[in-house]
């Protein structure tokens, strides 16, 4: 099983040390380009992601979502450091809401 990290510079270091595959980016166009290949090459399981950078990719996540025969990679979406999280939480929200057919609130 592999593991991909994508983010900033820092950021994708300190996955590294832990054993992940970085891949460093620095504007958008370089984020969803890399996302998109590492997607379509289909060799890793695990694709990690900060906050930001998964608001940025919510549609191409979105689509791997909505693939009911692709079982990977799986996105995880993790903090950035320095920033409060938040956004992950409303979107977990928001899916539960679906699955479960009425609004949860929290």
């Amino acid at each position: 099983m592999k593991v991909a990290v994508i983010g900033e510079k820092d950021w994708v270091k300190a996955f590294e040390v832990a054993g992940a595959v970085g891949f460093p980016v620095r504007t958008e166009k370089e984020l969803k380009n890399t996302f998109n290949k590492i997607v379509n090459i289909r060799e890793y399981s695990i694709v990690i992601l900060c906050e930001k950078h998964a608001k940025i990719l919510e549609r191409e996540r979105g689509k791997i979502r909505a693939d009911e025969k692709r079982l990977t990679p799986l996105v995880v979406v993790i903090p950035s450091f320095g920033e409060a999280p938040g956004y992950r939480r409303r979107e977990l929200i928001d899916l539960i809401s679906i699955g479960v057919g009425a609004e949860v609130k929290m």
